[in-house]
């Protein structure tokens, strides 16, 4: 199947995007309401509004781009070579960098954790050891989480478990036959997944807070409330398949 044409107006997107989460993660540092933030200067609300503004949009339309390009890659490279593509795309970089830069990167914040700390080379070999725990745990505050935050874990890469399960998802979903509708059909109702990202983040939140998050394994590490979220972006940026 020839390739489709480049769309750089996505690309655009995709870029301010990027700019608008770092953004979002520099202003955690003048926040009243990230107060565990690793580094942390004078505060202001208008970092607080600024967080609460980027929060909303940023990621929710980073999961839509990525819907859009799940169909085409599907049918041009077919199911295989599409799955192959991603593990490869997401899946290397979560074991690699997680095998390299954030042990590097966790261990800064250790040295002023720890009375005693061990050497960087000590502290990657527990870091490696930990890729045996398979449980699965919840924290819902700072204190549950702090026994766990020198094993290995992906940190600031969830992201791309998440969107490597979205992939797998839709693969299996094509691989059975289910037909998702195109974004044609829902381009004159985005209010119904609007309500629907504001009725399933509440529902959820009901349950767990939302800077609670989950881990499940060293790979998976995702915040529930976001969960329907990003998934019904991710759906709605899905375009038709073809046959």
């Amino acid at each position: 199947m020839p390739t489709p044409p480049r769309s750089y107006g996505l690309d655009n997107v995709r870029s301010l995007m990027v700019l608008c989460i770092l953004l979002l993660h520099a202003a955690c540092a003048y926040s009243f309401i990230v107060p565990w933030w690793h580094a942390l200067d004078s505060n202001h609300l208008f970092f607080d509004l600024l967080i609460i503004c980027l929060d909303t949009f940023a990621l929710p339309v980073l999961f839509f781009i990525s819907g859009v390009f799940a169909a085409p890659s599907h049918d041009r490279h077919g199911p295989k070579q599409f799955l192959i593509r991603k593990l490869k795309r997401l899946g290397l970089p979560i074991v690699i960098l997680g095998s390299v830069l954030i042990p590097a990167m966790v261990y800064m914040g250790y040295l002023d954790r720890a009375d005693e700390p061990l050497s960087f080379f000590k502290y990657w070999l527990a870091w490696m050891q930990s890729l045996g725990d398979w449980s699965f745990r919840l924290f819902i505050d700072m204190e549950g989480s702090a026994p766990f935050q020198d094993q290995f874990r992906p940190h600031h890469l969830w992201f791309l478990s998440l969107l490597l399960l979205f992939f797998l998802g839709y693969a299996l979903f094509r691989r059975i036959g289910v037909s998702f509708p195109s974004r044609r059909g829902f381009a004159h109702l985005l209010l119904v997944p609007f309500l629907a990202m504001v009725l399933s983040f509440a529902g959820v939140n009901m349950l767990i807070q939302d800077w609670g998050w989950f881990k499940f394994g060293p790979f998976i590490l995702l915040q529930p409330t976001r969960i329907p979220i990003y998934l019904i972006a991710f759906i709605m940026g899905r375009g038709p398949q073809t046959k």
